[in-house]
């Protein structure tokens, strides 16, 4: 025994031990079959040791060999093995045992424990560590060990076993056992209850047969866990090394290892499960997923033919590497994930509601509502859409499947069908949508009842089928098989050969393409209706019987290809529709309700064309019967433009129809009508192309007989003001009109103006061509092309003449008119020294006297032939204004003049003076209004003589002029034309004049009178463009033009003598008369070559006041001075000149 101080054995100990080891010998050696009952009881001692003999029945301690522990209801029930290890045959409780708990040292069973005890209130717990070979749980008590333990196995048969310490063993539980600690060995359990509330189970394998196991520890077995038919398996814990199930598995937490569910057995999850091997169903086993998500699975595979092989509920979630169902249900209401996908094998069955993670293939049936994210492989078999599916991915159906959208709506992101061998194929049941981002028909068939959306287009290369209640919201387009359309596709379709587009009643809003030859669109039944129709050659499109419709998108496209068929052809829309292949085939009606129909090909065998309100008919092919209804168009040739047609069998229009026709220089487009044309009203639309030639008439329908008129009026497009149209007629034609009309009925056009027009219009009566600019000329437009700065040189010409042969014969020119010497010094009269024949003898005495008391004293009288030569320098110029007349047309011209000369004088005698004169210079002239100007180098070179009888004289002059003319006028009736021309001219001038001088009171008053000439010679000379176009360049005709004048007028002088000379001042006021005041010019358009027309410049006054005013200073010395201010003014003219001379004579 231990003391209680816990230091050692005490002596009654030591000897109780030796007595015991030595008695155990013995019973050993002699009885060795001889095992002794002995009872516990506790000897009344009550002190619980079991190492204490006296409490014990033989008094002896039962702890070897052959000795067995029997406790039952007597003793303490708290028993301590003090005395330790012992090895005693076996404890046995019997059925009358009361609860015990044992404690203490290690207990070395040679057989084991046996409990017996029926209480079932009865709780017996061990604690010390124990060996042995067996034990027995018998009765319904409740046997706890707590310690390590080693049995070679255990019994559960009835009552309750409980391991809470570390028990190794073999387990076969009948009844109940609870494993709350360590359980180290094979588990088989019966019709027990097996738990493991919270320990720790190792074993090689643990088989329940019959009962019910329940782990919330954890197990580790490895050979497996069986679980058989009729038993349960309850596991919440972690379970190592798999499970092969036939009865009823419910379990959470880990499950490692694998599971295997065979026969009928069933297997579900009460919350969270985690494995990391692989699951299989077989027979009519099934899992489900009803709490809670089950995880780490490698590979699920139902090999069950149960209806509820796999069930995943609503919230659920399983978790698997892959999923393979080859046969019985698979029912997804929750979520299924795998990496590698889900395989439904041929004789599965696919259901899912919920969600399905990493793809799908399908080989049996498929029964899908909910979200599949990844690729679905619909190989075969079947796979129904029963409610509202997404799928995120691809979605391909093989060779023989079929994919039935009944349930719900499907939503894909990509659509690939290859199936055509099966029931349905794709099948898109009334009143279900399918939406893809991507559809394609690989070969498979198709069939829409419902709607089919897609973002991209459709690729078909297979059969599609599109029922009357089908709408297919893409464009197509089919490379092969065919599209029946009963229904409605709203996008274009394009169709290449050998696919066909075959409408019974159906209806495409957009495009329909036939991109190959032998592409065919055909009417199979009821009608069709296309937005647009194009198609290349060979491609075909046949009404069949019934009507076709096509234009509805309102957009413009070509049909090269064939149209055939006896049904109707109807065009609507906004849009142009170009039929340019062949037609002869058709012998349908056609009608064109809206927008253009363009026949450039033959559609001769229709039997009849109608045109209706808002719709036209154009183009340069042929037509049968044409009517053209109130509103419509025909624009034969439009398409093609002027100079083309179109042929029509009859032509019947009505009134308020519109016949249109196009317009260029040389043709117009017109109608060509084999049989009868009746006009019935209809207007005329007539459309020139800008910028070109306009014929005089043309002829815009030619018919076999003419039948009514067209309204008169023609609708003009493009026409340029100034132009007008009418309409003629012969039996077999209609004509278009054209004429120039520039002077409205007021006649509000000036001379110039109407000129400039006669012109343009005699020059389109002679040749019935001219360029479009000139028909759309405005009265200024007239004006800028009359080319009045031609005429503008010709006064300026004459002002220079005239200044000219001012500066030889004035006598105000200094000197010019002295009866001796050329500007000889002043004799003893000053008067004398004027020109005009003086003599100081002729004055009275007192007169000589007051001439006299001018200076100091008298002068001496210079001798009168002393000087004969002198010479001179002037400078001349001037400004110009004559107003335009508005009745001829002319503008206001400005010019100046600028000029130098230069001169020499010689006195043949006493009363004759002769001389010559050079002069240089320059002009520039303006006509107003922008209308041009101009500018010239000017040569002069003249003559003169004077010869004084007494107080009068004769003077005359001769004058030669050369110029270098340059003239610049700017357009803008079409555009910029800066127009110029280059050119020389001469001139010739003369001049006689006489006058008598008569003195009083010392002032001269000399009236005299005049005449001059002056002959300007222009040459024809033509303008060039600078900038712009020569379109409307003049040529002007060459001109000699005399102005012929007459002066009647007087001149005064008064002289002031002065000590170093004489100043004299003069005056001169005359009226002069022109013969030929008119300053107009020919003109020809060289771009018109005859359009020639006379521009007339603003034209002076015949009658006009001159006026002059000057002031002369001779010095002693031989040198004089001069300058003149010369006036000259009418109603329309405004002129100044002056000139300065200097002279000097010897």
């Amino acid at each position: 025994m231990i003391r209680a101080d816990g230091v050692g054995p005490t002596r009654v100990a030591l000897f109780s031990r030796a007595f015991l080891a030595g008695t155990a010998l013995a019973a050993v050696v002699l009885l060795p079959s001889l095992a002794r009952a002995q009872v516990w009881q506790d000897g009344g001692v009550a002190n619980g040791n079991y190492s204490e003999p006296t409490n014990w029945s033989t008094n002896t301690v039962p702890d070897t060999a052959g000795e067995t522990a029997t406790f039952s209801a007597t003793g303490t029930t708290a028993v301590t093995v003090t005395l330790g290890p012992i090895s005693p045959q076996s404890w046995i409780f019997d059925a009358t045992s009361q609860g015990y708990a044992i404690s203490g040292q290690a207990v070395n069973f040679v057989t084991g424990i046996t409990n017996n005890a029926v209480g079932v209130g009865t709780f017996i717990s061990i604690s010390n560590n124990m060996t042995g070979a067996t034990i027995s749980q018998a009765g319904s008590s409740r046997l706890t060990l707590s310690g390590t333990n080693s049995f070679t196995t255990t019994s559960v048969t009835a009552g309750t076993f409980v391991n809470t310490g570390t028990l190794t063993t073999s387990l076969t539980v009948s009844a109940i056992a609870s494993n709350q600690g360590t359980l180290i060995g094979d588990i088989t359990t019966t019709t027990g209850f097996s738990n493991v509330p919270g320990g720790i189970i190792s074993a090689t394998t643990i088989a329940n047969n019959g009962g019910i196991f329940f782990n919330n520890g954890s197990i580790t077995t490895t050979g497996g866990t069986t679980n058989a038919a009729g038993a349960t398996f309850n596991t919440t814990g972690t379970v190592n090394g798999g499970l092969t199930n036939s009865g009823t598995a419910n379990a959470r937490g880990v499950f490692n290892d694998g599971i295997t569910n065979q026969g009928s057995g069933s297997f579900a999850l009460i919350n969270d499960l985690t494995t990391n091997g692989a699951v299989t169903n077989n027979a009519t086993s099934s899992l489900a997923v009803q709490f809670g998500s089950f995880t780490g699975i490698t590979t699920l595979t139902n090999n069950s033919t149960s209806a509820t092989a796999v069930q995943v509920s609503a919230g659920r979630t399983l978790s698997a590497t892959s999923i393979i169902n080859n046969a019985g249900t698979f029912t997804n209401g929750g979520t299924v994930t795998t990496t590698a996908g889900t395989t439904n094998a041929a004789g599965g069955t696919f259901t899912t509601t919920g969600t399905v993670n990493g793809g799908l293939t399908n080989s049996g049936t498929a029964n899908a509502a909910g979200t599949l994210n990844g690729n679905v492989d619909h190989q075969s078999g079947t796979f129904t859409v029963t409610g509202a599916l997404t799928v995120n991915g691809t979605l391909t159906t093989g060779a023989a499947s079929d994919l039935i959208v009944s349930g719900g709506d499907l939503n894909v992101t990509t659509l690939i069908n290859q199936s055509n061998a099966m029931v349905h194929a794709v099948w898109i049941d009334a009143g279900r949508t399918v939406n893809a981002t991507t559809f394609t028909n690989s070969g498979g068939q198709v069939s829409v009842s419902g709607v089919l959306n897609a973002t991209n287009t459709i690729l078909n290369d297979g059969k599609m089928i599109i029922d009357a209640t089908g709408t297919v919201n893409a464009s197509i387009n089919s490379i092969s098989e065919y599209i029946a359309l009963n229904g409605t596709i709203n996008g274009n379709v394009t169709i290449s050969a050998p696919s066909q587009l075959n409408s019974g009643g159906g209806s495409v809003s957009g495009r329909v393409t036939l991109a190959t030859a032998g592409a065919i669109a055909d009417v199979a039944g009821v009608g069709a209706s296309f937005g647009s129709v194009a198609g290349v050659a060979g491609s075909v499109l046949d009404t069949g019987a019934f009507t076709m419709t096509v234009g509805g998108d309102n957009s413009s496209s070509t049909f090269a290809g064939s149209l055939t068929g006896s049904g109707s052809f109807v065009k609507t829309g906004s849009g142009i529709m170009s039929l340019t292949g062949d037609g002869s085939a058709y012998t349908g009606t056609t009608t064109v309700n809206g927008g253009t129909l363009v026949v450039d090909g033959s559609m001769a065998s229709s039997s009849l064309t109608t045109v209706n309100a808002t719709a036209a008919l154009a183009g340069i092919g042929t037509v049968g019967a044409l009517q053209v209804a109130a509103g419509g168009i025909f624009s034969p040739g439009g398409a093609g433009g002027p100079g083309t047609s179109m042929t029509a069998a009859s032509l019947a229009m009505q009134s308020g129809a519109l016949f249109s026709v196009f317009v260029d220089p040389v043709t117009s487009s017109f109608a060509n009508v084999t049989g009868s044309a009746t006009l019935g009203g209809a207007t005329v639309g007539a459309h020139f192309v800008a910028g070109s030639y306009v014929a005089k008439q043309y002829t815009i329908l030619n018919a076999g007989s003419i039948s009514g008129h067209f309204d008169p009026i023609v609708a003009n497009t493009g026409l340029p003001s100034g132009f007008h149209t009418t309409l003629s007629y012969d039996t077999t034609h209609a004509y278009l009109n054209l004429a120039l009309n520039f002077a409205p009925p007021s006649g509000s056009l000036n001379g110039n103006q109407q000129s400039v027009g006669n012109a343009i219009i005699n020059y389109f009566n002679s040749n019935g061509t001219i360029p479009m600019a000139f028909g759309g000329l405005t009265p200024v437009g007239l004006t800028q092309l009359s080319g009045e700065v031609g005429s503008a040189s010709q006064q300026t010409t004459f002002n220079a003449m005239n200044q000219f042969m001012g500066v030889m014969t004035d006598p105000f020119v200094a000197g010019r008119g002295d009866p001796v010497g050329a500007g000889g010094a002043p004799n003893a009269f000053a008067e004398e020294s004027m020109t005009y024949a003086a003599k100081g003898v002729s004055r009275s005495k007192g007169e000589r006297d007051a001439y006299a008391a001018i200076y100091a004293k008298a002068p001496p009288i210079v001798p009168g032939f002393e000087q004969r030569w002198s010479v001179w320098a002037a400078g001349f110029g001037g400004a110009q204004q004559t107003d335009g007349n508005t009745t001829i047309g002319s503008n206001t011209t400005t010019s100046n003049l600028y000029g130098t000369a230069v001169g020499a004088d010689y006195r043949i005698s006493r009363d004759t003076l002769v001389g010559f004169a050079l002069a240089g210079g320059g002009t520039n002239f303006t006509v107003a209004n922008a209308l041009g100007g101009g500018r010239s180098d000017l040569f002069q070179a003249g003559a003169f003589f004077r010869h004084i009888i007494g107080p009068a004289y004769i003077t005359g002059a001769l004058a030669y002029g050369w110029q270098d003319i340059t003239t610049d006028r700017t357009l803008t009736v079409a555009g910029v034309d800066r127009l110029r021309a280059e050119f020389n001219a001469n001139a010739y001038s003369g001049r006689l004049e006489g006058g008598y001088r008569i003195v009083t009171q010392g002032v001269g008053f000399t009236p005299y009178a005049a005449a001059q000439f002056t002959t300007f010679d222009l040459p024809a000379y033509a303008e060039q463009a600078i900038v712009g176009s020569n379109q409307f360049a003049l040529a002007y005709n060459s001109k000699s033009v005399t102005d012929t004048r007459t002066e009647l007028g007087l001149r005064t002088d008064k002289a002031f003598a002065q000590a170093d000379g004489i100043v004299t001042l003069r005056g001169r006021i005359a009226w002069a008369h022109d013969f030929n005041p008119d300053r107009a010019i020919g003109a020809t358009f060289q771009t018109l070559p005859g359009a020639s027309f006379i521009v007339n410049g603003a034209p002076m006054a015949s009658d006009s006041a001159l006026v002059t005013g000057s002031v002369e200073k001779k010095w002693l010395n031989g040198w004089s001075a001069a300058g003149t201010f010369e006036g000259e003014f009418s109603g329309v003219t405004r002129s100044y000149a002056g000139k300065g001379v200097v002279r000097y004579a010897w």
